[in-house]
């Protein structure tokens, strides 16, 4: 399968994908052993596949952690603000008036 392919499906689409792979590759690694496996080729293929699943998913954990960051700073930045059309400090300070420094 494509990672194309594999993209267009549902997170947990590609995780029972990845599980019967793992199963696939356990059974075929069993065959192998036992001297029973007819398509060697077919090893490398499942092997390709899992790790296809599993870039996929890793990726998709990657895209929601950064999502949640930057939510989380923009948060961050409209809560320090204060009120609408005040802007925070650059320095990240308070801002003293010139009556006051005196």
């Amino acid at each position: 399968m494509r990672a194309s392919e594999i993209r267009e499906l549902t997170t947990a689409e590609v995780q029972a994908r990845l599980d019967a792979a793992r199963e696939e590759l356990f059974n075929l690694n069993f065959q192998r052993a036992a001297g029973q496996l007819k398509d060697q080729s077919r090893l490398k293929i499942v092997r390709r596949d899992i790790a296809r699943y599993l870039t996929i998913l890793n990726e998709r954990r990657i895209l929601e952690r950064w999502q949640a960051m930057v939510a989380g700073h923009q948060g961050k930045a409209s809560a320090t603000a204060g009120t609408e059309g005040e802007q925070p400090s650059p320095a990240g300070g308070s801002q003293v008036n010139d009556e006051e420094a005196a």
